[in-house]
Formats: C-alpha cells, structure tokens, sequence
C-alpha cells in the first residue's frame, strides 16, 4: 500500500496558480534573454545622453552617497540611495544585482496583482487569466525589468501598497498595517507618483473609519509615519515645500508654456501677465533661467552643474525656478485654457497608449514582432507605430488608431466601474476601503499625470499598473455575476463570505472577537 507524501502545511495551503505565476514570469525573463534582450545598465555610462533622467549624476552616487541622497531636494530618496548601493558592489556583481533586483520587482508586480483581485472577491481562475495576459505577457513589464529605471520598483511598490492595504483590512491587526505603511512609505520615498501627505492622509482617513480597530492600526502605522513627516519636514526647511519633489512648476511649464505660440508668450511677458523666465525652456541650466545658484551642503544639492556636465536640477535653487513656472503656468491657463486642454486632451490619448512604446524603447528591435503581435491582438491598438515615441518628443500628437481600446475600457472600468462596485455591493466598511484604496491610487495617477505631466503618460500608467487592473477586472467580474445569479450563479458576494468579508452589521463583532 503506497504512502501519501506528507508536505509541508504551507504547501498544502500554497495556491497552485501562485505558482503557476511564478513559473510563468521566470520563463518569461529566460525567453527575453534568448531573444538577446540583457540587462541594461546605461543609466551608469559615461554618456550623459543615456542617464540625463537619472536623478544624482552617478559620481556623486559612487563617492558620496550618503550626503547626497540625504540633500535631495528634486526628487525623493530610496531610488538614488538604491542605485548608489548597487554601484558600491564589485563592478561584476552590479549588473547580476540589478536584473534580480529588477526580476524580484517584477515578480512582485504579477503576484500582487493576482492576489489583490482574489483578496477582492474575484474568481481565482478569472485573476490568473488577467494576470497572465495584461501583466506576465505585457511586453512593457518585460522591457522596463530589463533597464536600471524606476518604472519597474515604482510599480512593484504600488502593486505591494495594494495587496498589502487589502490583506491589512481583511483582519486588521498592528503587523498588517506597519507592513502596509511600511511599502506605502517605500512608495513615496520612491517616486512621485504617491507624495507622503497625500499616503499620511489615507492613513488618517482608516484610522477614523476602523474605529473598532484603532489602536492597531495606531501602533502599525506610527513609525512610517515619523518617517514620512521627518522627511517632510527636511524639505520644508530646506526648500519651503513639503513635497517630495520641486519639480512640479517645471513639468507643468513643460506641458503649458513650452508648446504654447511663442509670440503670444512674449506678448503676455510684455503685458506683464508672465515673468521673463516663461521664455526660457523649462528644465534648463540655471544660468539660463537667470537664477543665482545656492552653493551650500553637499555637492549633490549645492553644484550648478553636475560632473556629466549637466545642469544639476537638484541645486535648491530649483525650487524658486519651479514656483515662477507653477505661477506662470497658472496665468497661462487662465488666459488660454483652451491650449491648456488640448495638451491635457493629449495626455489622455498617450495615457491609453500601450508602455512598450515608451520613448526609451525607440529601435528597439529584438522584440518589435512580439510587441507588435501583443499590441494589435491584446492591447486592441489599431496602428503600432515603432515611430511613435519620438513622434511624442516632437509633439505630433497621438492619433486615434494609436490608442488602445483595451486601455480605454480599463481605466472607464477602474475609475466609473469601480465607484458603482462599492456603491451596489453595499459590503462592509473594510470591503468598501478595501476597493476604494485601489481606486483611489489608480484616480491620484490618473488626474496628476494627465492633468500636470506631458510626454510620460504612458509609463505613468504602467506604473499605477497594478492598481488600475485590479479595480478594473473586479468592476468587470461584478458585473458579469450579476448577469450570472440570475441564472443561479454565486457571485462575488458568496465569494466575499468565504474570504471573511463581513458586513457593516456584524463588524464591530467581528473585531470584539479578534
């Protein structure tokens, strides 16, 4: 009589489709190497052309890490102290440290995605279906875990904000909510996408709405939160700005002024209505913009121009530069909103724009049929145009053809679909919050991208990725049990009582009880 092989209790309660996922994603980074497709670590080079984005020019990274990262005004922390550590490893070791590094976050980008839709109420086989087609096959997550770039971490992070804030309101507790906080603030020290007052102010926000819970929510989320508001409080001192970044006037002239008819901007600089720097070219030297240097601290924050020869964006006196272009944007709009529209009507289409199209992957040939093939029978694009990403820098715009459909239906079904779930459902507060964290990470993305960004929108949305999917495919799954329990089917609803979900009247039992 044959044994049964004993395994392991976390075997036993391990779902098969998690790794399923994960076999899927290793095979999929083994196919892209095949393909010729490495690890691409130009953001380290001696061309300045091929880290202009980088944040701190990489001798500060390498010899001066820890002053430098701790002077950033531009942009938040943890992605330059990243960097600067991967560069402090043996030069051999670098690029094998950042393809696993950049692996790790895309495999957590895919398993975040899953869990967070099952979490939801969504049918398991529903989730991995999603989560195969529009994230393990996505050429765009293939390509940006294969640079040393921060789309692939932001992503990564917002997935685990996601799945981390779901899994902490199924059964409150201290540990869930400091593992939340803790990724959320990882976040935010991360990239721009999430600044630290607006993930403080959702924090806020659970802690009054869980009153049966508060106190550990209280304990979880204090320590991030110190954190956070240490930080914020370095940048008001330094800058006057809370903010993790002091590049907001800038990237709003970038999308306001700089295409505006440059007659009529040097009429409005006459008039008075604009300060003479709406002439100059947002994100120049600033010499250029006419601005004295501060040159005090450490050389990342105090330098005009950094040792690549660039001009050094993260020199304080930035952020003077910043608030003229913020103030003389605003007098643009107000004069010619028109334009203004236009250029966020432009955002909107490049926002449904497939990733892989994203301006660093111009020429890149050695997955231009699977990009293609992915793009045309998945993403529903009418026209992929290789040309398209250049054709962005020289603003000609997005044609119709070029949007993909399936990108318009996901972000309609995220963003409407999503606030019709939480209306109909009429679950429990947990449940609720639990969908209106995704929506909320997906809606901020949105509005700031395509209301104050130009050029980028596209990555933007890849990043918000995760969030953006789950919502989406909920609101999609939700509607098609509802068409289903008509004909005798469950529905998300008797899925929501096998995960535990409760409603609004048995809560408070439920947390007397934990």
């Amino acid at each position: 009589m044959s044994r049964r092989l004993a395994l392991p209790r976390w075997a036993e309660r391990l779902d098969p489709f998690v790794v399923i996922l994960v076999l899927a994603a290793a095979a999929s980074r083994v196919v892209l190497a095949a393909t010729g497709v490495g690890m691409d670590l130009s953001a380290l080079g001696p061309d300045p052309a091929d880290h202009s984005w980088q944040l701190l020019d990489p001798v500060w990274l390498r010899h001066d890490l820890l002053h430098s990262v701790a002077s950033l005004t531009m942009q938040p922390p943890l992605y330059n102290l990243t960097v600067g550590l991967l560069l402090a490893l043996p030069h051999a070791l670098l690029s094998p440290a950042a393809a696993l590094l950049l692996f790790l976050g895309y495999l957590v980008t895919v398993l975040s995605a899953y869990g967070s839709m099952v979490l939801l109420g969504v049918d398991r086989r529903a989730g991995l279906v999603a989560t195969l087609v529009l994230v393990v096959l996505d050429p765009a997550q293939l390509l940006f875990s294969a640079h040393l770039f921060y789309a692939t971490p932001a992503a990564a992070l917002m997935g685990a904000t996601t799945f981390l804030g779901i899994w902490m309101l199924t059964r409150p507790s201290w540990p869930r909510a400091l593992a939340f906080a803790s990724a959320g603030a990882a976040l935010a020290l991360s990239n721009t996408l999430l600044q630290p007052l607006v993930l403080i102010a959702v924090l806020v926000v659970l802690v009054v709405a869980l009153r049966p819970w508060r106190r550990a929510l209280v304990a979880g989320f204090v320590v991030p939160c110190l954190c956070l508001a240490g930080w914020m409080g370095l940048s008001l001192a330094r800058v006057g700005t809370p903010a993790t970044s002091t590049w907001f006037g800038m990237n709003l002239a970038h999308g306001v002024l700089r295409p505006a008819d440059p007659v009529l901007v040097a009429s409005m600089v006459a008039k008075g209505q604009l300060s003479h720097l709406a002439l100059v070219k947002p994100f120049s030297s600033l010499a250029e913009s006419g601005v004295t240097p501060i040159h005090t601290g450490p050389r990342a924050s105090s330098a005009a121009i950094r040792p690549d020869g660039l001009p050094n964006l993260n020199n304080r006196a930035y952020a003077e530069v910043s608030s003229r272009y913020l103030a003389d944007s605003v007098a643009f709009i107000e004069h010619q909103p028109a334009a203004y529209l236009s250029t966020v009507w432009l955002g909107l289409r490049l926002w449904a724009v497939p990733s892989d199209q994203y301006y660093f992957f111009y020429r890149q040939h050695h997955t231009s049929g699977w990009e293609t093939a992915y793009d045309t029978a998945v993403m529903l694009q009418a026209r992929h145009d290789q040309r398209l990403p250049k054709a962005l820098w020289e603003r000609k715009g997005v044609s119709l053809p070029q949007v993909s459909v399936v990108l318009v239906l996901e972000t309609l079904l995220a963003l409407v679909g999503g606030v019709v779930v939480m209306l109909r459902m009429r679950r429990g507060r947990r449940w609720t919050l639990a969908v209106a964290l995704p929506w909320f990470l997906a809606a901020q993305a949105f509005l700031v991208s395509t209301l104050t960004e130009y050029g980028e929108n596209n990555r933007f949305r890849f990043e918000a990725g995760v969030p953006l999917l789950v919502v989406a495919v909920l609101a999609g799954a939700a509607a098609f049990d509802r068409v289903r329990r008509r004909r005798g089917g469950e529905g998300v609803a008797g899925r929501l009582d096998e995960l535990g979900w409760s409603t609004d009247n048995t809560e408070d039992q439920t947390a007397r009880e934990g």
